[in-house]
């Protein structure tokens, strides 16, 4: 098993791969500002592709700060347990490049030096600076360690801006949880004193204050806001209790703001550094870890009362304990466990839930892999052309059609067994080409069965307890077929292929198909008045006769069909 570095040094070899760039150093720079922010590609820009790019390897414009971003890589960091101290003249590097944008003079004269493709955005660094110094972030970032002596060379720059080796670990091992682009810094106004815990077992120190709720509200506010959500296992709940909760939690607020104190469990959260100063708290890289429902049913609210707060706890993970180390997340999980909390809810920052997230995305279909996620984002998405995919129903899925007769019974039983570590590898750890195929056939399957089908004696609704048991017989067609692969990459490739159409083969297969299942319900019923349909299509028993009896009979339709539509 590969470790955690040799993971980013193979992420690294991959994006050199995708930008074509002729040497690392490029990737590294171009690895760090695609994690690191969350502003547009247009507004991230790689400079030290240039040859005269003036001592900057990349800018960023995001929101009402400007990043100027120098690199300094060292394959040093992956052959040795602490990669060398950055050279103290990489410092007095960046304060050279800083002084050029303090003054017309020494900005033109400086321009004269760079690239002309560069002088747009180096302009527009010039007039923020101008505007306000403190809105541009001069930074390094590094796989070197850190330099105090070189640190002590900065003039107007703070060292607290740079990230070095232990830092951009622990920024790769996030991305691999798909929670970057990290959040922006959070400000929190406290009424009194921080309590301070400082764990040095375990190399943590934690916060306990009384923050004021209307700051988490402006943070949360803005889209970006949402970031700090990222390491949560579930977004805002779509069911009745939940949304009772939210309306409550507002309603108090709005309300009874001085109330708040008193009848909230108080806001968890995990980040790299917690630094006070006066009556207010300045939190890098925040992540609500517990709390997420409050924020969101908040999140709205036209009010702004000052008077409410609310018990807020901060724990400070440092760079070299990671905020995706194992200890992290069994904080999130155990911080979560008041509510209730299902086995598909703890799943969810799974690498595998996320790999598939991240192959879903590029098929134009959301993948909800936390309850709740898509009631946030639907609107726009479905705007686009996307569609939604539950965890649950990928698991009933896939269980369907790994298990046959026996797996629709265990999919119309309780969801959570299915994630249990005995069927969770199987069911979630095959390849995509593999789970999107059989996702794409479900899809096919259910459009098919709310259209009016021809001798059909239902309705949409009541064909769907026929649903998963005609998924079992599709795929027992087709999955030891010679051309299963084939289709696979067809699929993959264009996945409209599998679209519904009348004139596609495979519907009028699907429409006999539940025809003749649904009939054979009603054979049975018909001699026994307490057989419904939702218990006869659940029944392992009767699915492995419908296994038995229909998959001969259509088998070569089937198979037909798909040739047909996948040529």
């Amino acid at each position: 098993m590969e470790t955690p570095k040799a993971d980013f040094r193979r992420r690294l070899e991959e994006t050199m791969k995708e930008y074509s760039y002729s040497g690392i150093e490029s990737a590294f720079v171009t690895w760090f500002v695609d994690n690191a922010y969350a502003a547009p590609k247009d507004k991230k820009i790689i400079t030290g592709v240039h040859s005269n790019d003036g001592g900057i390897d990349a800018v960023v414009f995001e929101g009402d700060y400007t990043y100027v971003i120098q690199g300094a890589y060292t394959e040093a960091f992956f052959k040795s347990k602490k990669a060398p101290a950055l050279s103290p003249s990489k410092y007095t590097s960046l304060n050279e490049v800083r002084r050029n944008f303090t003054s017309d003079h020494a900005f033109n004269s400086y321009l004269d030096t760079v690239a002309r493709p560069l002088h747009i955005p180096y302009r527009k660094i010039r007039k923020n600076m101008s505007k306000d110094p403190n809105s541009v972030i001069w930074l390094i970032t590094t796989l070197n360690s850190r330099s105090p002596a070189g640190e002590k060379r900065l003039r107007d720059i703070d060292p607290t801006n740079f990230k070095y080796g232990v830092d951009n670990l622990m920024l790769f091992q996030l991305a691999e949880i798909d929670a970057t682009p990290m959040p922006l810094p959070m400000k929190l106004t406290f009424k009194e004193n921080p309590i301070t815990i400082d764990d040095r077992v375990k190399g943590l120190k934690s916060y306990v204050l009384q923050a004021r709720v209307v700051d988490f509200i402006s943070y949360i506010e803005d889209e970006q806001g949402l970031r700090c959500l990222a390491r949560n296992v579930r977004t805002e709940l779509p069911d009745k209790a939940a949304k009772q909760i939210s309306e409550g939690i507002k309603n108090t607020y709005e309300q009874n703001p001085a109330d708040f104190w008193y009848s909230h469990n108080g806001i968890t959260m995990i980040c790299t550094k917690a630094v006070s100063t006066g009556k207010q708290m300045r939190i890098e890289n925040p992540f609500i870890i517990n709390g997420a429902q409050t924020l969101l049913a908040l999140r709205n609210s036209t009010k702004r009362n000052d008077s409410a707060f609310v018990l807020t706890r901060i724990i400070e993970v440092p760079p070299e304990v990671g905020l995706a180390d194992n200890f992290v997340n069994d904080i999130i999980c155990r911080t979560n466990q008041q509510n209730r909390m299902y086995l598909y809810d703890l799943r969810a920052n799974d690498r595998f839930q996320i790999k598939l997230a991240r192959y879903f995305l590029d098929k134009k279909v959301h993948y909800e892999r936390k309850r709740g996620e898509w009631a946030l984002i639907k609107q726009p998405m479905r705007g686009r052309g996307y569609k939604n995919l539950t965890i649950k129903r990928l698991a009933q899925i896939r269980v369907c059609c790994l298990d046959k007769e026996g797996g629709v019974e265990a999919s119309k039983k309780t969801i959570e067994d299915l994630f249990r570590d005995e069927r969770y590898n199987e069911l979630f750890g095959a390849p995509f080409e593999e789970i999107y195929f059989q996702y794409r056939i479900y899809e096919l399957l259910q459009t098919t069965l709310k259209n009016p089908i021809k001798g059909s004696r239902t309705v949409s609704r009541e064909r769907s307890h026929a649903m998963l048991s005609c998924l079992m017989l599709l795929w027992a067609c087709v999955e030891n077929d010679q051309n299963i692969h084939k289709w696979y990459d067809a699929v993959l490739n264009k996945p409209s292929r599998l679209d519904w159409d009348p004139k596609n083969p495979l519907v009028k297969t699907i429409e006999d198909m539940f025809n003749a299942v649904w009939n054979r319900w009603i054979q049975l019923a018909s001699k026994d008045p307490n057989l419904s349909a939702n218990n006869f299509f659940k029944s392992k028993e009767h699915n492995r006769e419908l296994l038995k009896e229909f998959q001969r009979k259509y088998q070569k339709r089937v198979r037909q069909g798909f040739q047909k539509a996948l040529k």
